[in-house]
């Protein structure tokens, strides 16, 4: 009986881990949310904002000026693949907004970046 409940409680670990795993390696793209900025608020300085989601995880430096992102820096994009996701910030600056195309086969990187923006300037 012991034997059983000890092999129970090592399946069921098993099974968690493997499941928590899945979500860590495997962030949904959706869970994201990006929020319309409001620049009009803005004073002129640059802002630190971070996000993280699943293994990803991103660091930026954002400055604005007369009410506009005049440039966005890439402090630390932590990931395995998804360089290619750096370059959203071009899009960006050319739409002041957030609410851009990501970049095709980098999802996960750039709602990671665009949220790293978009945390710096609301809060």
């Amino acid at each position: 009986m012991i034997k059983k409940i000890i092999l129970f409680m090592l399946l069921t670990g098993i099974f968690v881990s493997c499941s928590n795993f899945k979500e860590f390696t495997h962030p949904d793209p959706d869970s994201v949310i990006l929020n319309e900025l409001q620049l009009r608020n803005l004073d002129d300085s640059t802002y630190t904002g971070k996000y993280k989601v699943g293994p990803v995880k991103v660091i930026v430096k954002v400055t604005a000026l007369n009410h506009a992102i005049t440039g966005i820096e890439i402090v630390k994009h932590r990931t395995g693949q998804g360089q290619a996701a750096e370059n959203i910030i071009n899009k960006v600056i050319d739409r002041q907004s957030v609410r851009v195309d990501v970049i095709s086969g980098a999802t996960i990187s750039s709602k990671c970046i665009l949220k790293a923006i978009e945390t710096a300037l609301i809060e």
